[in-house]
């Protein structure tokens, strides 16, 4: 299959050039994606992906919100909310346009019942151009 050959392909860039970062974003990616598809190793497969992602912020010096958006991903895929927010802060902090994290974030502080924090980031995720968020904004069943 694709995703194993990727695999392969990343793991041996690796093993060549330990700085090679898009070769670890890519094997994270892969081992993320095999999660979803294959139920049995799931966990596995996500514990793998979230091992390259914590190396992928250490390369590039906690320096890159892309990493810390990766990882929150992962951890949410793994059950771990209350991490899953705190990376996707981290991401938001490095990158106050990346509309991705404010969504995700929101939709996170939904499932915990933080619905101030999340309607502040729904708003932020619309003025950033994700357009949708304002249409979970406008549906939310809370009120202030």
């Amino acid at each position: 299959p694709i995703s194993t050959s990727l695999a392969a392909t990343a793991s041996g860039a690796l093993a060549t050039d330990s700085l090679c970062i898009t070769a670890l974003l890519q094997r994270s990616n892969v081992n993320y994606l095999m999660a979803e598809l294959l139920p049995e190793s799931r966990v596995l497969k996500l514990s793998a992906a979230l091992t390259d992602a914590e190396r992928l912020i250490a390369l590039t010096a906690s320096a890159w919100a892309p990493a810390f958006y990766n990882k929150a991903v992962i951890l949410v895929a793994l059950g771990r909310t209350t991490e899953a927010i705190s990376e996707y802060t981290r991401a938001i902090t490095l990158d106050a346009h990346l509309a991705p994290a404010y969504y995700n974030r929101a939709l996170l502080y939904l499932s915990v019942e933080k619905y101030d924090e999340a309607e502040k980031d729904l708003s932020r995720a619309g003025e950033l151009g994700l357009y949708k968020s304002y249409n979970l904004l406008k549906n939310s069943k809370h009120k202030p």
